[in-house]
């Protein structure tokens, strides 16, 4: 045989099952379903803080009121809005740093259970490089790309609401 084995690499798009068993374990269904509900609600408490400033605008004159209540509406709808936006990107960074961390620790399993005749076969820096690329990728690509991606295919919708 030979004494270096060549380096197999798939090509192509990624399989849908991968981006599903990542999203899993970033802390399952419930806490997805719970990451959901709470940039729903960050989208839906922008909606009405921006709706409260045209009624304000819109209706000082004719219903001059107490200052402070058009601005403690709208300071309670500020500080909401960031709360959920605090809470919602604090919890999605906790999943994939835990789905980070997971995958971690499977492939070092992986590696570390490898037979002698993978390292004899493949270089040490070929494997260390491959692991950090990999692990790269899960730390830094992945979560960027997936928060992209639920937030246009699920936020969307509700900034047609907004206009």
């Amino acid at each position: 045989g030979k004494l270096v084995a060549d380096e197999d690499r798939e090509t192509g798009a990624v399989k849908w099952a991968v981006y599903k068993k990542y999203l899993l374990r970033t802390g399952g269904l419930l806490f997805l379903s719970m990451l959901f509900v709470i940039a729903i609600n960050y989208k839906m408490s922008n909606i009405v803080k921006n709706w409260w400033l045209s009624f304000w605008e819109q209706f000082n004159t004719e219903w001059p009121g107490n200052i402070l209540v058009y601005v403690g509406v709208y300071l309670g709808l500020s500080i909401l809005e960031t709360v959920l936006l605090f809470t919602r990107q604090f919890l999605w960074v906790k999943g994939a740093l835990d789905c980070a961390s997971k995958l971690h620790d499977t492939m070092l399993s992986s590696i570390i259970r490898a037979p002698m005749s993978f390292f004899h076969t493949n270089p040490t820096g070929r494997i260390i490089n491959r692991f950090s690329k990999d692990q790269n990728i899960v730390d830094q690509v992945l979560p960027d790309k997936a928060s992209d991606w639920a937030t246009c295919f699920f936020l969307a919708p509700l900034h047609s609401l907004q206009l």
